[in-house]
């Protein structure tokens, strides 16, 4: 009798409205109470603490499944994903398909004397911003070859005549040329004279337009680029340059980077770019060619003029 007895008075107790946890709760549910230290979080936090639970909550799972190293291979492959799927996701959404692209040279740094081949094209640099440094990520947008100006920064596919592809260019428009037929218009440094196309480095640099339409009918270039043999009647062509580049890309000899840009090869224009995240990438590239023998220190971590350092000719890509 007395065990119930004081059952009984922990029931009555329990349930009493009055108790001050209960009244509590009755009245913040009505609305009385101000709301707790939870409630007042901002949604920035909350998402902080939903992605931290769900990070537990799928760790547990990892320890639970997948023990030991099949765990840490199952996150990196899972990584790799969720990473493909952000850039594929940001490709659509800036029309390219190379979203993001890390730069590996110094061909667009901005050292003393830069400028300086500029004024003799006519050629101002006041909107030209900023140099792009080694181990940047640059964030490119696709655009329509008529919206590219003078001065822009653009990512392209480079074209030697034998080969095509390789690693993007990202180097700044210096010329323009608008091909409609026999006729051409220029705009910048380069201009049309008796069926020719000359860039600035010398007479010799110059392109005759039915070897530049000869140049793009080959079965390399329409392997990769299908059907640009039908845009060489109407086209746009780019000439470009690295502004720590002594010469344009188009000059004619050992350093020559590309053959004029056609407006097919080309991948987007610069937007922005973000400081150093890239050497991530590189630091794994050059591991990987320290492994294989291959270390090219120009797209590593030493300057260009470092005895390490691999080049072609005169130029940084």
């Amino acid at each position: 009798m007395p065990l119930g007895g004081v059952k009984w008075r922990k029931e009555i107790e329990d349930d009493d409205p009055l108790k001050p946890e209960k009244a509590g709760k009755a009245k913040r549910k009505a609305g009385g109470l101000r709301r707790t230290a939870e409630d007042d979080l901002g949604p920035h936090v909350k998402a902080y603490h939903y992605v931290r639970d769900q990070h537990r909550h799928i760790k547990k799972l990892k320890r639970r499944y997948f023990p030991g190293v099949w765990g840490e291979l199952v996150s990196f492959l899972f990584a790799f994903l969720v990473a493909w799927a952000i850039i594929q996701m940001l490709g659509w959404v800036l029309g390219t398909s190379n979203p993001l692209v890390v730069v590996e040279s110094e061909s667009m740094l901005h050292r003393p004397g830069w400028e300086a081949w500029y004024p003799p094209q006519n050629l101002s640099t006041e909107s030209m911003g900023g140099g792009i440094n080694v181990g940047d990520i640059v964030v490119v947008k696709g655009e329509s070859p008529k919206s590219i100006n003078i001065g822009d920064v653009i990512i392209y596919t480079k074209y030697s005549g034998v080969t095509i592809g390789g690693e993007p260019v990202i180097h700044r428009v210096v010329g323009i040329v608008d091909v409609s037929g026999d006729e051409a218009v220029t705009h910048g440094a380069v201009r049309y004279e008796n069926g020719s196309i000359t860039t600035p480095c010398s007479n010799s640099s110059a392109y005759e337009l039915d070897e530049i339409r000869s140049l793009y009918s080959t079965d390399v270039i329409k392997g990769v680029f299908h059907g640009i043999d039908t845009e060489l009647t109407s086209f746009r062509l780019f000439i470009t340059k690295g502004d720590n580049n002594a010469v344009e890309d188009q000059c004619r000899g050992p350093g020559m980077i590309s053959y004029p840009v056609h407006q097919r090869l080309l991948q987007g224009r610069a937007t922005m770019d973000v400081p150093y995240v890239g050497y991530v990438k590189l630091g794994i590239v050059c591991l990987a060619r320290y492994a294989t023998g291959s270390a090219c220190g120009c797209r590593c971590w030493w300057p260009a003029d470092h005895p390490a350092c691999c080049k072609t000719g005169s130029v940084v890509v």
